[in-house]
């Protein structure tokens, strides 16, 4: 059936042909030839061709198969021909030639030059290899290619070498073309030839090079060997059955064929290349090669292509571990895509590459290209640039929230329009892990965290400088110690209430006990809570704030790029949503809404002041406000009713490239409502506008087993606000006291104190917020202030028993600020008289806290819970050494009454370079039993002429001892606080008023004593915990209450002895200090002056000593006897009469005044006397009572003799300790012979 010969459709011809007139050719359209012929005519044209083949053609081949035959059999085949063929010498393969017009190179055959003529065997047995794979004999023709195989390699023709192993890998292939048995080896014979096409190659650039042709960089065209090596490759890799199980051979393959490549060769070859690595699950090799392929694309002119091997890569790299390659794609990409015009993406795209460190690690210059391209594309193309700006906030937005703030406005106000505004660009950078909320003018580093759940923080303004320099350096201080500190506040507080309640009389210890059973409490409901809202998942709560204060949002951000950026108008984007009316105010997303018409002059421009900060408010840009529900439009926040809801200040930034800064950006709200702060606006270059969009980290969730494993977090309330109503809000400086009253100014402290040093200053204390403030205590946690008392003094018994300072509890660092009618009114300023004795030594941290209650008035006289609010501030105080002072207390042997005290004390001044001494101006010892006298002769105390006594100064490094003499005091003055000045040098020691010289003393005294309870109850805790867990189960309530009970006792033992037998008296009040029960203690102070660290300013301090024992009460380092001698110092005796016999009377006394002491008394024997007498004994001697044992010596030569041999072994604990005494005990005898 010839009848499809008819319809068979016949190409055109692919070359032109020219016309007989000589004018341009024009192709042959095959489909109108031999459509005339008839059927006949085609059944006689198809006999005739069959009729040629099969009696010319075939028989023709028969012979020349068989004549090729015989002669490759008589010159290759045989054992003779193998081995001629061992010692055949190679031929000089140099015959063949390259030459080419327009820079082409060509093949020439080398019959003509001697390479391989046609009569050659190589030629014939290559002619029988090919004609017997024309006839599809391919096993035959294997078998000739294999012949002729290593001529070709021994004469190193490598293209006559390669090209017969490409005919074998085919031959293979065709033989096995699923690949089951020879696949490996048809792979072989391929990536031979492809090698040897690549040597042969190589051999072409050579001779194009010394005759001139193209060097270095891509070809304009390829040789032979380079598009045959080419055409391998594509071939090799278009076969499945050949690639299959090896793709990465085949890759590696098809990329070093595209070295030598034109650029459009080379890009093919790259992306096939590709897509093999792919194949290989090489992922970064396949974006790699298709980057490669993309340039290669784009050098040959193919744009579309090279965008979409640009495309491909940059999916691969966009894992973050790559960022150098995937911001190269991006700028090549983006640069693409600008030639190409497509700019929405393009401004994607080059927006995301100005946000990276230097650009993308690209040049100076080209980081200017990508800022230059991005503004043309917001100038010039705004359309296009508004949809690439809407695709980049699509995919920055949070799940859920991708919908456009601007949409609403958009659809329901008329005269909204969206102004061009581009998200997630991060120029400058913003950290946003850096980012931290407090109050405007706060001091160190704002914190937003709340440490109790129903309390606000505010840190302290800083503003502690003033004419007279500061304490300090401000810094924030330690969370931790914080948290204590309002812990310890909340518990002084609740027990002093209790205290104050109670119908009992409560002593020192019991308030001690009483507070430190508070703060457990205090401690235990706040783990519980914490405990409570983790195991709920509850992450917290917005914070609480007030109306009208602002605050103030610090941030870091970074210039990545090498060239500068100016930003102008830096303000904060937040919403907010009145909690009266349910109207939202928001500055998110850029809507101008045309308002010329009923705009008032200056509305727009409106500014804010608030107390207690420095800035300017305004109204942000953007900003506007929603109608009521029914209405659903919007209005600029200007011309809204009720005006807008917040306002932010703003500022402009310029950066350097590379630098880093931090910013802070103020908002203060102006209604009460839910507060959201989203993120931070900026116009760049003047014409930009730039958002960035805050993205806070939430807390761990610990709730589940799931969110622990995984590390779920929460959400963060960092940046949310719950707006209340007015709230007071203070502020505290320290401004030191002008001394002189002529003076307009006082001498700058300098930031730095002496050890010890006393210096005035004034707390002054304001109310910038909008409410009233009440019941303001003050917490430190060391005791160095002293609130000045007016127009009070320590003495009586009743005032001997009230706080020192205002205090409220008995740790010494809770006090009261006395206010006039205890409230502090908005704008109010009260001034305070403090002082500050500074202690320690080297670099000091004095931690101020303020509690203070909103005054309501509507819940007068008192609310059930008052609303809170805290006031930090802490400074780092660097301390200087001083003086330091010692004392020792010994009995006299004179009188067993009388003590001698020594007080050693030394210059170790280090502040500066001269001017270091320092003047004792007073010595004073504060007693109720004992008082004090200077020993004779130490210094010129003065004639009591009205002349000032001299005046000791202790140089630097120098040391001064003075000693007094302590006796009991009259019996007039039993029980009253005595304050023996010894040593009252001149008029300018200071005041000399009793209070000013305790206050100090018995704050220090308090805060020891509650720290040192709190401290072993601390201990006491540890311990228990440790007993459980060990025992792995609690303990039985017996052994609780025996714990308890052994405490109880070790503590009364300690502390209640003080209080008992007393009237109830504060802990830090002077009857604590100097209890009536307390006979035989002493407190020492000492006063001083010398030079300010920094001037010439005369500065005053105190140092002191608490409670030294005169006569211990229970227990004693020493030995808690104390022994004296009563004797003859000089006797004349006749020794020719016989020996001398004299008395001694030993005097042994019990120094404990309430401990009974046993002990066995016992003399030495001596060589050259002896004691008549009880020289040794036992005896018990009960809390200040003597013995006196008298004893005879007997002598039996005159001379100079020490009769001291006591010896007394006193038991302590069922331990016997012997004591031996260092004193002599001298006597005299003289011969009257």
């Amino acid at each position: 059936n010839l009848e499809w010969a008819t319809y068979i459709s016949r190409p055109k011809l692919l070359f032109a042909t020219p016309s007989s007139d000589g004018s341009a050719a024009s192709p042959v359209d095959y489909a109108s030839l031999g459509n005339q012929l008839s059927p006949v005519d085609i059944e006689n044209l198809r006999r005739y061709v069959g009729s040629l083949v099969s009696s010319s053609l075939l028989p023709a081949v028969e012979r020349r198969i068989s004549n090729l035959n015989i002669q490759v059999s008589n010159h290759k085949k045989g054992m003779k021909n193998m081995m001629k063929g061992f010692f055949r010498k190679s031929k000089e393969s140099s015959g063949e030639s390259y030459h080419g017009a327009n820079g082409t190179a060509t093949a020439v055959n080398a019959a003509a030059t001697g390479g391989y003529p046609f009569s050659s065997i190589e030629s014939q047995t290559r002619l029988l290899a090919d004609t017997l794979f024309l006839m599809r004999d391919y096993e035959s023709a294997l078998s000739m290619y294999r012949l002729v195989k290593d001529d070709y390699k021994q004469d190193r023709a490598h293209l006559h070498h390669a090209s017969v192993n490409e005919l074998m890998g085919l031959c293979i292939y065709l033989i096995d073309p699923y690949g089951h048995r020879y696949g490996r080896e048809a792979y072989n014979c391929l990536e031979t030839a492809f090698f040897g096409y690549q040597r042969a190659a190589e051999d072409e650039r050579a001779a194009l090079s010394k005759a001139g042709g193209e060097s270095g960089g891509r070809p304009s065209a390829s040789t032979i060997s380079t598009r045959l090596a080419s055409r391998l490759c594509l071939v090799l890799s278009a076969r499945r059955e050949l690639c299959v199980d090896r793709p990465m051979e085949i890759a590696d393959l098809l990329a070093s064929a595209s070295s030598h490549e034109t650029a459009l060769g080379a890009a093919v070859l790259l992306e096939q290349s590709a897509s093999h690595y792919y194949k290989a699950t090489a992922a970064r090799k396949y974006a790699f090669h298709m980057l490669m392929a993309g340039h290669m694309f784009r050098s040959a002119g193919q744009e579309s292509h090279a965008f979409r091997c640009f495309a491909s890569s940059l999916y691969v790299y966009r894992s973050g571990k790559w960022d150098e390659l995937y911001n190269h794609l991006r700028s090549a990409l983006a640069a693409q895509l600008y030639g190409m015009g497509r700019m929405s993406t393009s401004l994607r795209l080059y927006a995301g590459l100005v946000g990276t460190t230097g650009g993308g690690r690209v040049s100076v210059r080209s980081q200017q290209k990508f800022l230059n391209h991005l503004s043309a594309i917001c100038r010039d193309f705004s359309d296009k640039a508004m949809e690439g700006a809407e695709g980049m906030r699509r995919l920055t937005d949070a799940p859920g929230k991708a919908v456009d703030p601007c949409s609403e406005v958009l659809v329901s106000t008329p005269g909204a329009e969206k102004v061009l505004e581009i998200p997630a660009m991060d120029l400058p950078r913003i950290d946003d892990s850096t980012v931290t909320i407090g109050v405007d003018g706060a001091e160190g580093s704002p914190t937003s965290a709340a440490v109790v759940e129903r309390m606000d923080s505010i840190v302290s303004n800083g503003q502690d400088t003033a004419a007279g320099g500061s304490l300090g350096t401000a810094s924030a201080g330690s969370e931790t110690e914080w948290q204590d500190m309002m812990c310890s506040v909340a518990a002084e507080l609740r027990a002093s209430d209790i205290i104050a309640k109670s119908d009992s009389v409560f002593s020192a210890t019991d308030q001690i006990e009483r507070v430190i059973t508070e703060i457990d409490k205090e401690k235990t409901e706040l783990a519980f809570a914490a405990r409570t809202k983790r195991k709920g998942g509850n992450v917290g709560a917005p914070e609480k704030r007030a109306k009208m204060e602002p605050l103030l949002v610090t941030f870091d951000l970074t210039n990545p790029l090498g060239v500068p950026i100016r930003a102008t108008d830096v303000q904060l984007v937040a919403r907010m949503t009145c909690g009266e009316t349910s109207r939202s105010c928001t500055n998110e997303g850029a809507v101008e809404i045309d308002s010329s018409d009923d705009a008032p002059t200056g509305a727009k421009n409106k500014s804010w002041k608030f107390g207690g900060s420095d800035s300017t408010y305004s109204i942000p840009e953007f900003a506007r406000v929603s109608s009521p529900e029914e209405q659903r439009s919007w209005h600029p926040a200007h011309l809204a009713q009720g005006g807008p809801f917040f306002v932010v200040t703003k500022t402009d930034l310029a950066m350097e490239p590379g630098t880093s800064t931090s910013l802070e950006l103020g908002i203060c709200p102006l209604v009460q409502g839910d507060l959201e702060i989203v993120g931070v606006r900026c116009k760049l270059f003047g014409e930009i506008w730039v958002y960035h969009r805050f993205y806070i980290e939430g807390p761990l969730l610990q709730d589940t087993r799931h969110n622990r494993a995984n590390r779920i977090r929460g959400k963060s309330h960092l940046l949310e606000s719950k707006v209340e109503g007015d709230m007071p809000r203070l502020i505290v400086d320290l401004i030191p006291k002008v001394r002189s009253e002529a003076a307009d100014t006082a001498e700058p402290h300098g930031g730095a104190t002496l050890q010890g040093q006393v210096s005035d200053w004034t707390l002054r204390v304001s109310n910038i917020g909008t409410a009233s403030a009440r019941n303001v205590v003050l917490k430190t946690n060391v005791p160095w202030i002293s609130i000045v008392s007016k127009g009070e003094s320590s003495a009586g018994d009743a005032n001997e028993a009230k706080s020192t300072s205002l205090c409220i509890g008995p740790s010494g660092t809770l006090m009261s600020v006395p206010l006039e009618g205890d409230i502090i009114h908005p704008g109010g300023t009260t001034e305070i008289p403090i002082r500050i004795r500074t202690s320690g030594g080297g670099r000091q941290e004095f931690y101020m806290l303020f509690r203070y209650e909103l005054l309501d008035e509507k819940a007068q006289p008192s609310p059930a819970t008052p609303r809170v609010r805290w006031l930090r501030k802490m400074l780092n105080v660097p301390v200087y050494p001083s003086l330091t002072m010692t004392a020792s207390l010994q009995p006299s042997t004179w009188n067993k009454d009388e003590h001698i005290l020594s007080i050693e004390t030394t210059n170790y001044r280090s502040d500066r370079q001269s001017q270091l001494d320092i003047s004792l101006d007073k010595v004073c010892i504060a007693s109720r039993y004992c008082q004090a006298k200077a020993l004779a002769s130490q210094l010129d105390v003065g004639t009591g002429d009205g002349q000032d006594p001299e005046r000791p100064e202790i140089g630097w490094q120098e040391r001064m001892t003075l000693h007094y003499l302590i006796t009991a005091s009259n019996d007039a003055d039993q029980g009253k606080l005595l304050l023996s000045q010894c040593c009252h040098f001149g008029s300018e020691g200071g005041d000399s008023q009793s209070d000013v010289l305790t206050d100090f003393v018995c704050l220090e005294n308090a805060h020891d004593r509650f720290k040192a309870a709190l401290k072993a109850h601390v201990e006491e805790q540890a311990r228990i915990a440790a007993e459980q867990e060990n025992e792995g189960q609690p303990r039985h309530v017996s052994q609780i209450r025996r714990a308890k009970s052994a405490l109880k006792d070790k503590a009364e033992s300690e502390l209640h002895d003080d209080d008992a037998a007393e009237e109830p008296h504060h802990p830090t009040s002077v009857a604590s200090l100097c209890p009536k029960t307390a006979n035989s203690e002493i407190s020492l102070i000492c006063a001083w002056s010398t030079t300010s660290t920094t001037s010439d300013e005369k500065v005053f301090g105190q140092h002191h000593l608490r409670q030294l024992a005169v006569r211990p009460r229970r227990r004693s380092k020493g030995c808690p006897l104390m022994v004296t001698a009563r004797h003859k110092t000089e006797v004349s005796h006749n020794f020719a009469t016989g020996p001398l016999h004299t008395e001694i009377e030993v005097t042994v006394s019990n120094r404990l005044v309430e401990t009974e002491v046993d002990f066995e008394f016992g003399l030495d024997r001596q060589p050259n006397f002896e004691f008549i007498g009880a020289e040794s004994f036992k005896w018990t001697l009960g809390g200040g009572e003597e013995l006196v044992v008298p004893l005879t010596v007997e002598i039996s030569s005159s001379g100079v003799y020490n009769l001291q041999s006591l010896r007394l072994m006193v038991k302590r604990e069922d331990v016997e300790i012997p004591y031996y005494f260092p004193w002599q005990w001298i006597v005299k005898i003289l011969d009257s012979m």
